[in-house]
């Protein structure tokens, strides 16, 4: 049995292949935008695993830090299955996901990481700094509470 073929249809398309539901540009996009999203997230738990090395005996440091990643990383996955995968999330997706996030934790992770250390303890001295005024004032606060009741006692007893 001999197919007959349609007029133009010798090469498919972009237009023959939009038809049947594959389009190699889109899945392009969809695999690169998998890719960035995966090193984002790497370049996130690399952030967080900073934080993690500074702190390494605080168990509940290192449990609020895995919560936040996953806060941060699962709607980011949703959003993107929801968007970008239709409704869908491929196994194909998840694949570059990882590729992306271990390109970032093994190719940029070292270049970043002393940026990443510099500006977290340009974060915690500044913490510290602005800090220092609520510790005075509640330390202040706690004097003249306790000195207030000891003249309330001595009021009373008179």
């Amino acid at each position: 049995m001999r197919m007959r073929r349609r007029p133009g249809a010798a090469g498919c398309s972009a237009a023959c292949s939009a038809e049947v539901g594959t389009v190699v540009s889109e899945q392009l996009r969809a695999y690169l935008t998998a890719a960035a999203l995966g090193a984002a997230a790497g370049a996130v738990y690399d952030l967080l695993r900073l934080v993690r090395l500074r702190r390494r005996r605080d168990r509940r440091l290192t449990h609020g830090l895995d919560a936040a990643f996953l806060l941060l990383v699962a709607p980011a996955l949703l959003w993107y299955a929801l968007r970008v995968g239709q409704g869908e999330l491929r196994l194909i997706m998840l694949t570059a996901m990882g590729l992306g996030a271990a390109v970032y934790l093994l190719a940029l992770s070292p270049l970043m990481r002393p940026l990443w250390d510099f500006w977290l303890s340009a974060a915690a001295s500044t913490g510290r700094l602005l800090w220092w005024p609520v510790k005075k004032i509640t330390a202040a606060a706690q004097k003249s509470r306790v000195k207030a009741e000891k003249t309330k006692i001595f009021f009373q007893k008179a």
